[in-house]
């Protein structure tokens, strides 16, 4: 919505409006690609669309700027730098944040890799977007215009949200941020400065292949392919209850991997989520075990005995039989 507004100020600020065979095709171009959102919503109530009216009504209208500045802070001083040889499925998950649903449950390097945020890099990212919006230069040429209003609309909106103000919310924001830095070389290519923020640029990006390249894969597809194989091995075909837990990867699509790499479920701890959408895989006989998908690095309490255990990787699969109950 915040972009919607963009959007019409700027068709009607343009001297030169477009035609309507271009309005036309724009309009249509984006119902077509928001067309399974659409679907969801008509079936589901307008569940996206009333999103805004039911956080507002569950957060009691209260607003709370100072912790999503605090957010916004920190999201900033992770964007340039992430930490190497760490498991980087940890970095895009918020309850591997050691904040908001699992706060005061973490302890980094152990139930975690979450990367913490550079207190300097967030101090720089505030300093690059205060210099951009305060320049005249900015608001003269379309382009950085358009950059400008998006990046305020992204920023403003962020800090007005009621509900926790989870990292993702500003993946909208992060490609248009480094933008920034890139137009402040350009435009101070010829002093100091400039050279020293391109140097900063390409060491920062140097590290960012570090990272990339030295990330484990304990959480990662291939892990996930292997423990499903083991486990569907050794069940052969047997009815089972499919359930998740843990800290982080609580919810891995499990149900799906299984049907494509292993057998059905027949019930799952999603079902009651997704199961609009496979009606017709939803079983009813009582299944003749549980399996229960965990976290290898979180302390498991397990109330009884299981038939059988397997792990790869970062997670650890428990059998138990429950024809005896």
């Amino acid at each position: 919505m915040p972009l919607l507004w963009i959007i019409l100020y700027w068709f009607w600020s343009q001297k030169k409006k477009p035609s309507w065979p271009i309005v036309l095709a724009s309009i249509s171009l984006f119902i077509v690609v928001n067309t399974p959102l659409i679907g969801f919503d008509l079936l589901h109530d307008f569940s996206n669309l009333k999103t805004p009216l039911r956080v507002a009504q569950r957060s009691g209208g209260q607003f709370h700027p100072q912790n999503n500045f605090l957010q916004l802070s920190r999201s900033l001083g992770r964007l340039w730098y992430l930490n190497p040889y760490t498991n980087n499925a940890d970095e895009v998950l918020h309850d591997c944040s050691p904040y908001f649903n699992n706060l005061g449950k973490h302890h980094l390097g152990e139930t975690t890799d979450y990367s913490q945020a550079k207190w300097y890099f967030s101090v720089l990212s505030f300093g690059l977007l205060i210099w951009f919006w305060m320049k005249q230069r900015t608001w003269r040429q379309d382009e950085t215009k358009l950059l400008a209003l998006f990046l305020c609309s992204y920023t403003v909106f962020f800090l007005l949200l009621p509900n926790s103000p989870l990292e993702y919310y500003l993946l909208g924001f992060f490609p248009l941020f480094l933008f920034i830095p890139a137009i402040f070389i350009d435009r101070n290519w010829k002093t100091l400065i400039g050279r020293l923020m391109l140097v900063l640029v390409l060491g920062i990006s140097i590290l960012g292949v570090r990272t990339i390249l030295t990330a484990r894969s304990d959480f990662g597809l291939q892990n996930k392919i292997n423990l499903i194989r083991e486990v569907s091995g050794f069940l052969d075909g047997k009815t089972f209850y499919l359930e998740g837990g843990g800290l982080c990867h609580n919810y891995e699509g499990w149900r799906m991997l299984f049907k494509v790499y292993g057998q059905l479920p027949t019930v799952s701890y999603t079902d009651s989520m997704f199961g609009w959408l496979y009606p017709s895989e939803l079983g009813k006989a009582k299944p003749q075990y549980r399996l229960t998908i965990q976290e290898s690095r979180v302390p498991v309490n397990l109330s009884e005995q299981p038939l059988k255990t397997f792990s790869s990787g970062g997670f650890s699969a428990y059998v138990f039989d429950t024809r005896q109950k």
